[in-house]
């Protein structure tokens, strides 16, 4: 009799328990009402991140000869966004656990602006190209992990899967669109827009 009052009772004390016990807490750093917000940022900023590091790196020899670099500086120079990209994700690996993703991607995505002030300051022309592509092409590195990571970091794993299969698919456009749609502009303004850069720098 205990025991069918001990099996009986079992089952309603563990449901007790379940009822009693604290709902788990969301991984989230972002409130849900700022999901929808925070998944088209990422959308956009993802997209044209990457739009640039796959529609430039088939015309870096171009710019930097419009810039005055000679042609086999420009091709040896444009050979070192491989090394950056690898190179700056040994890095981020380094430092894994001391730096959270956001402050990694944030950093990274700090450094791209500075590369193309770098690309126009008034110094010697193929050490401007050479520091363009080593700071871009690295940061551009550590920005292609921060899409994987960054999105589970501030959205949590919850539906983790779904997400990223949304966040791909206009990545994937952007991304296959690149080289055509920066070869069409090379075309149409490259020259201007290589002369009005060799303008804004000082030649040597």
């Amino acid at each position: 009799m205990y025991l069918g009052l001990a099996l009986g009772m079992r089952p309603r004390t563990v449901a007790a328990r379940r009822a009693s016990a604290p709902a788990p807490v969301s991984p989230s750093l972002i409130d849900r009402q700022l999901r929808r917000r925070a998944r088209w940022v990422m959308v956009i900023a993802f997209s044209l991140q990457g739009f640039g590091s796959w529609g430039l790196p088939q015309h870096l020899i171009s710019l930097f000869s419009q810039l005055g670099v000679p042609g086999a500086a420009a091709v040896g120079i444009a050979a070192l966004n491989g090394p950056a990209t690898i190179a700056a994700r040994l890095v981020e690996i380094a430092l894994a656990g001391r730096l959270a993703s956001i402050s990694t991607a944030t950093i990274a995505a700090a450094h791209i602006p500075l590369a193309f002030v770098l690309l126009l300051a008034p110094i010697d022309a193929e050490l401007a190209a050479a520091l363009f592509t080593v700071i871009y092409f690295g940061a551009s590195g550590v920005m292609s992990v921060a899409r994987l990571t960054l999105p589970l970091t501030l959205l949590g794993p919850a539906g983790y899967g779904t997400l990223m299969g949304n966040l791909a698919l206009p990545q994937n456009l952007a991304f296959a669109a690149a080289p055509f749609l920066f070869a069409v502009a090379f075309r149409l303004l490259g020259f201007v827009g290589g002369a009005l850069l060799t303008c804004c720098r000082w030649r040597r």
